[in-house]
């Protein structure tokens, strides 16, 4: 800044406003001030920006006028910096909408990971056959080389189980929980309370059901089984399809009660029978012997028993060979 008159400067302005001059030197400057509407602005800027520096003491203090003056001419030189207000981060809605979905899935997760915490159980039955009644009531009895997982503790809303192998179920009826049992070719069967068998094969899986409704679903096909019937899931196309009618041989169970049943069954069809539950081959010398019928029961016999008891009702003779077996004679 530049003196306003050769003897009033910024350094005598700056000791008037500090209250530091009197005598002639407060008068001439007063008298400057008042001389002038542009002495007066002037001095009132500058008496701003002493006061703003925060220079103005109560009372009277001596100090460097000069000095002082150059701290307040740094401060007035130095570049306003504009405060700018931080902006508040506003989602727009779909981002709102995304977040809530992931907050979902989120919970989603949370849920599937605290079910998921649920004890698992195996049954397993290795070289015998291996009979357990769930905490439900319902009786499983598994075949030979056969496994069925479950929970703990059943959900509210169902009863899941997996199984391996070939089983018979006993299901204890329950309408607000379905028992629903998971096979290996990602098909399942859904019962509300029913007595079935499955048997797992290497190309297909046969149910049959001996009391009761069961509902049997792959990923390309679903059918409705009641007793007496059979589903066959084909895994090679994923469909299921029912039995005919004289491919049933009403024997799924030999292997669980020892039993068989035949009413008015050919020998024919009792000798595949035979040959696939004790895995042998039974040969007829006479073919037309074949067409002879059978109405007898059997339990817990030995195939040579109950190859004696046909030979015997049909006028036949049996010889056991190495390989297998032969009914010798016409028959009837």
């Amino acid at each position: 800044m530049e003196k306003r008159e050769d003897n009033i400067n910024e350094s005598l302005l700056i000791a008037y406003i500090n209250g530091e001059l009197a005598g002639e030197e407060k008068t001439s400057v007063e008298e400057w001030i008042a001389s002038s509407s542009e002495n007066k602005k002037y001095f009132e800027e500058l008496e701003k920006t002493w006061i703003i520096s925060g220079k103005i003491s109560p009372k009277p203090v001596v100090v460097n006028t000069e000095d002082a003056w150059l701290k307040i001419k740094n401060k007035i030189s130095q570049p306003v910096v504009e405060v700018k207000e931080t902006p508040v981060f506003k989602l727009s809605p779909w981002l709102k909408v995304a977040a809530v979905a992931i907050l979902l899935v989120g919970v989603f997760g949370i849920y599937k990971y605290m079910n998921s915490s649920v004890e698992q159980m195996t049954l397993t039955a290795k070289n015998e056959i291996l009979i357990d009644t769930l905490q439900d009531g319902s009786v499983i009895s598994l075949n030979k080389n056969s496994s069925l997982t479950y929970p703990e503790k059943f959900a509210d809303n169902e009863r899941r189980v997996e199984l391996k192998g070939e089983a018979f179920f006993e299901i204890e009826a329950d309408a607000e929980r379905p028992f629903i049992i998971e096979l290996n070719n990602e098909a399942q069967v859904k019962v509300l309370g029913t007595s079935f068998n499955i048997e797992e094969g290497d190309s297909t899986t046969e149910l049959f059901v001996k009391t009761g409704k069961v509902e049997f679903t792959s990923n390309k096909s679903s059918v409705i089984l009641i007793p007496g019937e059979k589903g066959i899931l084909n895994y090679a196309t994923g469909e299921i399809t029912k039995a005919k009618s004289e491919e049933l041989d009403f024997n799924e169970t030999y292997w669980l009660d020892q039993k068989l049943d035949f009413n008015n069954t050919s020998l024919n069809e009792v000798i595949s029978i035979l040959e696939i539950i004790f895995e042998t081959t039974i040969e007829l010398e006479n073919p037309a012997a074949g067409n002879c019928v059978l109405m007898t029961s059997f339990e817990r016999e030995s195939l040579d028993q109950i190859l004696q008891i046909i030979t015997t009702s049909f006028g036949l003779e049996v010889e056991k060979k190495q390989t297998g077996y032969t009914l010798k004679g016409n028959g009837c």
